[in-house]
C-alpha cells in the first residue's frame, strides 16, 4: 500500500519544498492511471523563511484518476487544501467507469480548515466504478468538501462508502447517484456533521421513481445527531432489479430534510425501505409514495368493438416506511403534504413515541398494509401516532378499494394490562374510509391476541381496545 499524506508546509520544511508523491514525479512512483505528460501538479509553496508558511495547495489541472488501482491511501490533513478542476476519482479512471476494478483505495480529508474543492470542468466525485470494491472517501473532524452547483457524486460500486463525520461538512451541488452497485453507503454521522445534496438522491432509480438502476442494498445513513438536506426528489428502488435499498435516520437529533418534492420508496423494485427511529426526524416537502400505482388502459378494436384491458404498474412489493420512536413530518412544506401507499407496500408504526403527521391525507391503495406494533407501555392518553391534516385543510384517510389491511400486534400491551389506544386522528376532513378499514376481513391481529377496532366519528379517531391479559400472564408464570 502506498500512503500519501498532504499537509501544509511548516518551519521544518524551510530548506526544501515538501511535495506530494504523484504521477507528475514519475521517478518516484505512478499513482494516476491517466496522468498526462504535460499535466501540472503544483508543489507546496513554502514561505517559512519569512515566518509565514502558506497553506498547502494541491491543484489537479487535467484529467486525473486518484487511486485507480488498489490499496492506495491519500490523506489531506492539518488545514491542507486540494483543488481539482476535473473531478475526484477513487478506485476508477476518468474513462473506465463501467470497467474499473480499483480495490480498497481511500481518501481522507481530516482536521479543521482541511478542504477539498471540486470545480469548473467536471466537478464530480466518483467513489469506485461499477466493478470496483471497497473504496472509501471520508471527510472528518471538522474538514470540508464542496463541489460547484453542477457537481454530482457517483457512489455506484460494491461496498463503497462516503462518510461525513465528527463535525465535518459536505456540500454537493447537484445529485447523489447510487443507482447501481451493491452494499455501498453514504453516511452522515455525529453532532454538527452536515451534508447537503443540491439535487436528487437516487438509489436504484432516478428522479420521480424512474426505472434506471439496479442497485442492491445501497443505503443512506443519517445517525448520531447529523443532518442531511436533499434539494430534490429522493428515489429508492426505481428499477425492477433494485431491491433492499434503504434510508436510515436514527438517533436523537438526526435529521433528513427533503426540502423539495417527494420521496419514492420502491417503484418497480422490491423490499426498499425508509426507517426513522430512536429520535430521528424526517421532514418531507410534498409527499411520500410507497410502491407503484396500478394504471389501466382500455383499447377498443375498431372492427369488432372488442375491448382489451391492460393493467400496468404495481410491480414493486414489500416496500416500507417504518417509524419506531421517530418522527415523519410532512406539514412544513408549501406543497400538498401527503402519504400514498400502493399495493404491496407497508407503513409500520412501532414503539411508544412514533409520529407521522401529514398536512393533507393518508391514502392506502389495493393491498397496502398499515401495521401497528404496540409495546408494553402503550401510548400516552389521547396520543395518536398518525395525525392527518395537521396545519392543512384536507386531513383525510382514503381507502378507495376498501381492501387495505390494518395489522395490529398488541401482545405485550395486553400482557401488561391492555386498554384503549388511539391509532389515528383526522383533522379537517372526512373519515368515512375508516369504516372500510375496520371491516372484519381487513383487520389482522398478530401474536394470538385479538381486540377490537372502532371509528369514533365525533372525535374523528380510529381506536383499538386491547384486552387485559395480565392475570393470564401471572397464571402462565
Amino acid at each position: 500500500m502506498d500512503n500519501i499524506t498532504f499537509r501544509p508546509a511548516t518551519a521544518d520544511d524551510a530548506e526544501t519544498l515538501y511535495h506530494v508523491k504523484i504521477a507528475a514525479f514519475a521517478d518516484e512512483f505512478e499513482l494516476f492511471k491517466y496522468a498526462e505528460a504535460d499535466g501540472v501538479f503544483k508543489k507546496i509553496v513554502d514561505d517559512s523563511k519569512s515566518g509565514n508558511p502558506k497553506e498547502a495547495m494541491f491543484s489537479m489541472d487535467w484529467h486525473r484518476s486518484m487511486c485507480s488501482f488498489g490499496d492506495y491511501t491519500l490523506v489531506i490533513e492539518d488545514g491542507a487544501k486540494m483543488y481539482t478542476t476535473w473531478g475526484l476519482y477513487i478506485g476508477q479512471g476518468q474513462y473506465d467507469y463501467a470497467t474499473a476494478v480499483g480495490l480498497s483505495n481511500s481518501v481522507t480529508v481530516t482536521g479543521t480548515n482541511s478542504y477539498v474543492y471540486i470545480h469548473t470542468q467536471s466537478p464530480h466525485v466518483y467513489v469506485g466504478g461499477r466493478n470496483a470494491t471497497g473504496n472509501v472517501l471520508r471527510v472528518t473532524d471538522g474538514a470540508r468538501l464542496d463541489t460547484t452547483s453542477t457537481g454530482q457524486v457517483y457512489l455506484e460500486s460494491v461496498g463503497g462508502a462516503v462518510i461525513v463525520e465528527n463535525g465535518a461538512a459536505w456540500t454537493n451541488g447537484l445529485h447523489l447517484q447510487m443507482r447501481y452497485g451493491e452494499g455501498s453507503t453514504f453516511q452522515v454521522r455525529g453532532t454538527h456533521s452536515i451534508a447537503s445534496v443540491g439535487g436528487q438522491l437516487n438509489i436504484g432509480g432516478t428522479g420521480e421513481g424512474g426505472a434506471s438502476g439496479d442497485a442492491v442494498s445501497n443505503g443512506v445513513w443519517v445517525t448520531e445527531g447529523a443532518l442531511l438536506v436533499v434539494g430534490g426528489h429522493a428515489s429508492l428502488g426505481g428499477g425492477s432489479a433494485a431491491m433492499h435499498n434503504h434510508i436510515l435516520v436514527d438517533g436523537a437529533g438526526s435529521c433528513f430534510s427533503n426540502r423539495l418534492y417527494d420521496i419514492h420508496i420502491g417503484n418497480n423494485g422490491n423490499s426498499n425501505r425508509v426507517v426513522v427511529s430512536n429520535g430521528g426526524m424526517l421532514f418531507v416537502d410534498r409527499s411520500i409514495l410507497v410502491g407503484k400505482p396500478l394504471t389501466t388502459r382500455t383499447d377498443v378494436d375498431e372492427e369488432t368493438g372488442d375491448e382489451t384491458v391492460t393493467v400496468t404498474g404495481g410491480a414493486g412489493v414489500g416496500n416500507l416506511l417504518r417509524i419506531e420512536n421517530g418522527t415523519v413530518d410532512i406539514t412544513k412544506g408549501g406543497n400538498s403534504g401527503s402519504v400514498t401507499v400502493h399495493s404491496g407496500g407497508r407503513i409500520e408504526i412501532a414503539g411508544t413515541n412514533s409520529i407521522l403527521h401529514t398536512k393533507a391525507g393518508l391514502q392506502m391503495n389495493g393491498t397496502a398494509t398499515l401495521s401497528y406494533t404496540i409495546g408494553k407501555e402503550g401510548y400516552a392518553e389521547d396520543y395518536a401516532p398518525i395525525r392527518t391534516g395537521v396545519g392543512g385543510t384536507s386531513g383525510f384517510f382514503s381507502n378507495p378499494n376498501g381492501t387495505a389491511c390494518l395489522e395490529i400486534d398488541a401482545k405485550e400491551y395486553a400482557m401488561n394490562g391492555g386498554g384503549r389506544i388511539v391509532l389515528m386522528k383526522l383533522y379537517n376532513g372526512s373519515q368515512s374510509a375508516l369504516d372500510d378499514l375496520v371491516l372484519p376481513g381487513n383487520v389482522t391481529w398478530v401474536g394470538g391476541i385479538a381486540g377490537s377496532v372502532e371509528v369514533e366519528d365525533l372525535a374523528r379517531q380510529l381506536v383499538a381496545y386491547i384486552p387485559n391479559l395480565a392475570a393470564t400472564m401471572i397464571l402462565l408464570r
